[in-house]
């Protein structure tokens, strides 16, 4: 565990450069055909989120299987949580082992993936987490990447991290983090969801669905105490259109 912290400190020294692809003018993305064959049974398996009192590093792995996938070029569509455009943005695609849900922590495997700034989701967009007309990042899959990674077991993961900057004072922070499906299709599944801090102490960090209808049920966390009442994020009720919410104050400074 101490391993795979000190390597997010270092990711996150790393990731808080700001990224050209989220600041850069978008270009005109031209009309293509939707593919006719993508992975299925999509599953966000792990949210981490690291807090500072200034900024936030979120690391979602969406993990899919083969499904009717036919070596076929991919676009992901990922839209941008709030607060806002991300000050940095990376995706990556790794395998998910033999006899595991998800993927290692170590990217030992990792395959970088290029991503760009868009202002919706394009028409050839495979899949995708958040709002379709709202700005986000598009990944590209080549097919020879995915045909890789779904090798060794038939699944693989889709990793991304962005920075945000927190939403609130110096004593409490917030952040949207995108987990809808796009429109007609169930929920994905999310699994677990983990709150952190780095040089701060979090004091009742929170988690819960939020959407038009307001917040849900709060969610139990993975290495944090929750309240009795918390539910399971696989079993705690909620609608295509809900995202996630975080929060936590911290704890003063000595």
């Amino acid at each position: 565990m101490m391993a795979s912290y000190r390597s997010a400190i270092c990711l996150f020294a790393l990731v808080l450069l700001p990224s050209p692809d989220a600041h850069s003018k978008p270009k005109k993305i031209p009309y293509k055909p939707p593919p006719t064959g993508i992975p299925t049974h999509f599953f966000i398996g792990h949210i981490d989120v690291i807090f500072r009192r200034n900024a936030a590093l979120v690391t979602t792995d969406l993990v899919f299987t083969r499904g009717s996938f036919h070596l076929e070029n991919l676009d992901v569509f990922l839209a941008y949580g709030a607060p806002g455009i991300p000050r940095a943005f990376e995706a990556r695609l790794l395998p998910v082992p033999e006899g595991y849900f998800l993927p290692s922590e170590s990217e030992s495997s990792a395959v970088s993936l290029r991503t760009e700034h868009v202002t919706h989701a394009p028409s050839q967009t495979a899949f995708g987490l958040g709002p379709r007309p709202q700005a986000g990042q598009l990944v590209h899959l080549p097919s020879h990447l995915v045909a890789d990674g779904l090798k060794p077991t038939g699944a693989a993961a889709l990793r991304w991290r962005t920075v945000h900057t927190v939403v609130g004072d110096e004593a409490s922070a917030s952040l949207v983090i995108r987990v809808s499906s796009p429109a007609g299709v169930a929920p994905y599944p999310v699994g677990q969801i983990t709150l952190r801090g780095e040089g701060v102490s979090l004091v009742n960090p929170s988690a819960s669905w939020c959407g038009p209808q307001g917040d849900g049920a709060e969610l139990a966390l993975v290495g944090s105490p929750s309240p009795p009442s918390a539910l399971s994020p696989l079993r705690a009720p909620r609608s295509p259109n809900d995202e996630l919410c975080v929060r936590t104050t911290f704890a003063p400074r000595s």
